[in-house]
């Protein structure tokens, strides 16, 4: 079963994202308000089902890896209400652009697929082709434009909103940060790479793409032994983006 997606008549969306870094959720709010729709967020697959089973929504931008349930999880046990609830069109989150990840969405009962790391453009057209024909079937991340500007990929909002957003992630990034390289210390290979995971996908939202990469190659390397000078690898990339936000905060400082 899948979304019995809204008319096409209809000009605001009930949007629900379901996505564990602050970051993005903070991101995917922007991106979806500014659209004119109106979104509720939740931290973790187990608070996506719990919304959307109420019957809410008219739409569920579901991120694959999330803590208590994954995305396909999630997504099972929504479509496993049946006609009991009005079925929302579910668009998966992932990073993941190989066959078996979208697959199993697929299998799961997801309708279609947005590739981390996403613009507003991309929100736009996923939410643009729900209730056309043929359906969105999977979107690509819009192009950059080159630019050597840090965190270009917020020039869209205004100084005051790209500095909350840089403020969030600067906090939560930086618990990230912590924690995987502690959990790399340690030799925790599952969840360094959980870890890995959740901090690319919120740097390449931002624009740090150095850190993102370095999370992508932590995230697809090989069990322990940690290659020497992951860590301290780690620990100056993400001094350097916080010296950038720093940089931007002297250029914009708060009213």
């Amino acid at each position: 079963m899948t979304g019995a997606a809204p008319s096409p008549s209809t000009t605001t969306l009930r949007v629900l994202v379901a996505e564990d870094d602050e970051t993005l959720r903070f991101l995917s709010r922007r991106f979806i308000e500014k659209l004119g729709h109106t979104v509720t967020t939740v931290p973790n697959g187990r608070d996506a089902v719990d919304a959307a089973l109420t019957g809410g929504f008219d739409v569920v931008l579901m991120d694959v890896n999330m803590p208590l349930l994954d995305g396909p999880q999630a997504t099972r046990m929504i479509r496993t209400a049946g006609d009991r609830i009005r079925q929302p069109h579910i668009i998966a989150l992932t990073a993941a652009v190989n066959a078996g990840v979208r697959q199993a969405c697929r299998a799961a009962g997801m309708d279609a697929f947005v590739t981390k790391p996403f613009r507003s453009a991309d929100i736009r057209q996923a939410l643009t082709g729900i209730g056309t024909t043929p359906a969105v079937t999977g979107i690509a991340p819009a192009a950059d434009t080159p630019s050597s500007e840090p965190f270009a990929g917020l020039e869209q909002f205004e100084p005051a909103v790209r500095a909350e957003i840089l403020r969030t992630f600067r906090q939560r990034g930086g618990d990230d940060a912590t924690q995987l390289a502690q959990a790399l210390d340690d030799g925790d290979t599952d969840r360094a790479r959980f870890l890995a995971h959740r901090l690319r996908g919120a740097s390449a939202a931002v624009g740090a793409t150095g850190l993102a990469e370095l999370c992508r190659s932590i995230e697809t390397a090989p069990a322990a032994p940690v290659p020497a000078g992951r860590v301290a690898a780690l620990r100056t990339a993400f001094a350097s983006v916080e010296s950038h936000i720093e940089t931007f905060e002297r250029g914009h400082p708060s009213p």
